[in-house]
């Protein structure tokens, strides 16, 4: 079959009209959609001149962990805005991601801020940074950073285009329920839920009944046999042994844990890594102890077919800690102020919680607003505030120690009140 120059030259120029209506049609679509309403759903295209775009940054205290889907503070925060506000339009986008922390917030923050375009952030960071240590290497090397890939340039480039946004979203949100099919969130699912969860916070009465530790094991291996890459399942049973002392043993399956999903894929974070440095430091100053032999030996081969995510087997003292939180902490507001183009920000710190007691990274969080004199939430005080009047903690934070739906709300009115009181909120349509 013989194809003219003309037959190629009319099917270009008809797939190239195709092209341009459809991103015509997205733009429009997009235009009307924003129009009658805004939401608070992640989408790279959600500022425009109708309505205020307020972001909010952080990890899963911001997504929402512990409380039920619908009921984070960013949700709380979005009603406060339509309850209060009246006919003024404000879109609150949560941007929280399970386990982030600052390193791998900073990676993404540019390219956030060009898609999202909001008028106010609302920033808290560096819980997870006790336990991630992914990327600590940025904040050391930081002054040595290389620049941006031709790759990044074309990605920034192409982002211009809402087909190309389009495609974008539904690769991601393909991978996204491969990813879902593929692990199950078996925790979430399964009777051994609560059980996990008292695991988690080393709560050791939850294996005194020999019998339902023996169902628990079983139903974490069952998870194991069905989503093989679901490290929460090794974990749990890791826990289990160290809970009943049997620290060789619960090595092996925090490896395991580890070893099966070692990207830190799964929602929540891989626990595997924090529990090996929770051993390391059960035996800290033993000497020829082989538990220690056994870890070292795991580190070592680890680093050497894992380096990048051998990261998160560094033994960072809690001033290391510190230091990165503050510096990316900096670092972030920095490029904020740099490439944002006015956009405002308000920084918060975590929740007081009496079992937890009190956290470093607040008192980092209080110092760095100080210091760039940036407005501040300081959810330690408030919450400090409510437990010495007499409020019960089982009200306000749920069994993983996060906030429940009731904890939310309170953090949502801080943030709420502090955007009033600064004004970045004014009448008559002003700008933020």
């Amino acid at each position: 079959m013989n194809i003219s120059r003309k037959q190629i030259t009319v099917f270009l120029i008809g797939l190239l009209s195709a092209i341009l209506l459809l991103e015509a049609g997205l733009r429009l679509g997009g235009f009307l959609y924003q129009r009658g309403r805004g939401s608070s759903a992640w989408n790279p295209d959600f500022s425009l001149p109708e309505s205020r775009t307020i972001l909010c940054l952080g990890n899963s205290w911001t997504e929402g962990g512990g409380a039920p889907a619908g009921q984070s503070y960013p949700d709380d925060l979005q009603h406060l805005f339509d309850n209060e506000l009246g006919k003024e339009k404000v879109v609150v986008i949560n941007g929280g991601f399970g386990n982030e922390n600052t390193a791998e917030l900073l990676d993404k923050l540019e390219s956030t801020i060009k898609r999202i375009r909001p008028e106010l952030i609302i920033l808290q960071t560096g819980q997870a940074n006790l336990w991630n240590h992914h990327r600590y290497s940025d904040y050391v090397e930081r002054e040595r950073r290389c620049p941006p890939s031709p790759a990044c340039l074309m990605n920034d480039f192409l982002y211009h285009s809402r087909i190309y946004r389009l495609l974008c979203l539904l690769r991601d949100n393909m991978m996204e329920k491969e990813h879902v099919k593929a692990s199950g969130y078996v925790l979430r699912e399964q009777v051994c839920a609560g059980f996990a969860a008292k695991l988690q916070a080393l709560d050791k009465s939850i294996i005194a009944d020999r019998k339902k530790t023996s169902e628990a094991i079983d139903c974490f291996k069952s998870g194991i046999s069905l989503y093989p890459d679901d490290s929460r399942n090794y974990d749990c049973i890791g826990l289990i042994y160290f809970l009943q002392d049997d620290h060789e043993e619960a090595l092996k399956w925090f490896v395991q844990a580890v070893e099966s999903n070692y990207d830190l894929e799964i929602k929540g974070g891989n626990k595997g890594y924090e529990h090996i440095r929770l051993l390391r430091d059960t035996y800290k100053g033993a000497r020829n102890n082989e538990i220690n032999e056994k870890i070292n030996g795991f580190i070592k081969e680890f680093e050497k077919n894992s380096p990048e995510s051998s990261e998160n087997l560094l033994f960072l003292s809690k001033k290391d800690i510190s230091d990165w939180v503050g510096s990316d902490t900096k670092e972030i507001i920095r490029i904020i102020r740099d490439k944002g183009k006015g956009i405002k920000i308000i920084l918060q710190n975590y929740p007081f919680d009496p079992k937890v007691g009190k956290r470093e990274v607040d008192s980092v969080l209080r110092k760095v607003a100080t210091d760039l004199n940036i407005p501040f939430v300081d959810n330690e005080r408030v919450f400090m505030g409510m437990m010495e009047s007499g409020a019960r903690r089982e009200d306000y934070f749920s069994q993983d120690n996060h906030c429940n739906a009731k904890g939310y709300e309170i953090m949502a009115r801080n943030v709420y009140d502090k955007i009033m009181k600064e004004g970045f909120l004014k009448s008559g349509g002003e700008a933020l």
